[in-house]
């Protein structure tokens, strides 16, 4: 039997036994972290307003049997996926239904990218989750969210103003953990596999 519950009307109150929308994503290390906070106390985002912690969305999770089952398939991914690198550059906004716009750093989608993101994908679904379609291969687009929540149409305007006055945004970006977390609580990040040292 799976739990089905609403990114939008999820309770207030963790319910014991009940899984709630859970978004799985790459955790951003601490020197990228600081620089998405950096930028969003620039623009003036109110910490209410900010995706905790700063990530890469792979997949939001809409159904699942519980918590613990979602867990143990990024675990099982995690583990046998190297860690590698990608490239994070300019701004982008798209539309979030009735949510409004997000306004975000775009993530070049490399072979290593996607393939991880379609191992969460399958490993998800296998296990009996239920995601949601933005979230499917052919239609993720992967991004680092500077602002999303209470992002009216002037302060879209007034934030790409002052960032395209900045200097331009290129990162390069560690893929080295997946991290689960809902409304309510964020996991333990969970380490992708280190690759081979040279000569080792």
């Amino acid at each position: 039997m799976l739990v089905t519950w609403s990114a939008l009307e999820a309770p207030d109150a963790p319910v014991p036994g009940v899984a709630r929308a859970v978004t799985v994503g790459v955790a951003l290390d601490r020197d990228h972290v600081d620089a998405v906070r950096c930028l969003q106390r620039r623009l003036g985002v109110p910490a209410t307003e900010r995706s905790s912690p700063p990530h890469i969305t792979l997949v939001v999770v809409l159904e699942a049997p519980d918590r613990a089952t979602v867990d143990a398939a990024v675990a099982a991914v995690a583990a046998r996926t190297p860690a590698f690198t990608v490239r994070a550059r300019g701004l982008g906004v798209f539309h979030d239904g009735d949510g409004g716009p997000v306004l975000h750093v775009p993530v070049v989608r490399t072979p290593e990218l996607a393939r991880l993101h379609q191992d969460v994908h399958d490993a998800v679904v296998a296990a009996g989750g239920v995601v949601e379609g933005r979230s499917a291969p052919a239609s993720w687009s992967p991004h680092i969210t500077l602002w999303d929540r209470g992002l009216t149409a002037d302060r879209l305007a007034c934030a790409v103003a002052d960032l395209v006055s900045a200097p331009p945004i290129a990162w390069t970006v560690p893929v080295a953990s997946l991290v689960t977390m809902d409304r309510h609580a964020v996991g333990a990040e969970v380490p992708l596999r280190r690759p081979p040292s040279p000569g080792g």
